[in-house]
């Protein structure tokens, strides 16, 4: 859903003909709802809305309220690109090309490259930096498993090239080169949860030996079965489960349980 077309400042609203009078009384009736002063969403989004949907209207009513173009960066620009986030934004992240010292209640200024501010990206009414830029200014605010799972994500989407995300990871100076480089060490599009991610960087932090990723294995009984981390020197395996696979995207929870009882077996 464009959410963007439900979301009206007083100008717009006023541009259809109504007035501060009967914008009063539609949100009296709740025909309108404030997102934040001078800027409303229209009802007949409200229902369609989960909590996600709410903080991406937050976003776009402050970028809305804010004079001028406005660039989406951190994981305001994650959730714009609708990455999995372990934790929703609490702030709505704008990059700026200088220190601003003004003060904003619900949005922080981060000073932002100003050649990564060219290249963003247009949503609608608003701006967001590119994948990888976005994962580079993640780095120096989020913990390293949170801009893993953002960096994975945008590979196996295909939404960056791996081999420059790498090069621009190796080419964080100052604060949170490490950890840049610890990310560096775990890309890869194969992973497909965030607990498969955080479990990859713990496993890579570790020296462990090499691990195998989503490797076809067949079972005594012809089965095949695909694990999330093989060892196969050692013949052990990993499986790292979220509940996503038990939610019905990979059919009921019962077939699900019941597969998953069949492969311990084997």
């Amino acid at each position: 859903m464009n959410l963007s077309q439900h979301i009206l400042t007083t100008a717009e609203l006023m541009k259809t003909g109504m007035t501060s009078r009967n914008i009063h009384s539609a949100l009296k009736r709740q025909e309108l709802i404030k997102l934040r002063r001078g800027v409303y969403l229209q009802p007949d989004a409200e229902q369609q809305l989960d909590e996600r949907d709410w903080v991406i209207a937050h976003h776009i009513a402050e970028r809305k309220a804010l004079k001028g173009s406005s660039v989406l960066t951190r994981e305001s620009a994650a959730l714009m690109w609708d990455t999995p986030l372990t934790r929703l934004p609490r702030y709505v992240h704008l990059a700026s090309s200088q220190k601003d010292k003004g003060k904003y209640r619900n949005v922080k200024l981060h000073v932002t490259a100003a050649s990564a501010i060219e290249r963003a990206q247009p949503f609608d009414d608003y701006r967001v930096l590119t994948p990888t830029d976005t994962v580079i200014s993640c780095v120096r605010s989020l913990p390293a498993h949170e801009t893993l799972i953002i960096a994975n994500d945008f590979l196996k989407r295909g939404l960056c090239s791996p081999g420059l995300l790498s090069e621009q990871l190796h080419a964080v100076r100052g604060k949170g080169n490490q950890k840049a480089r610890r990310i560096a060490r775990c890309l890869t599009p194969q992973l497909d949860s965030p607990l498969e991610n955080i479990a990859y960087l713990v496993l890579t932090d570790s020296n462990v030996e090499p691990v195998n990723l989503q490797m076809w294995l067949t079972a005594s009984s012809g089965r095949r079965y695909r694990p999330d981390f093989c060892w196969p020197r050692v013949k052990l395996i990993l499986e790292v489960d979220g509940m996503v696979k038990y939610n019905g995207t990979y059919g009921t929870a019962e077939r699900r349980g019941a597969y998953e009882y069949q492969r311990q077996r084997d």
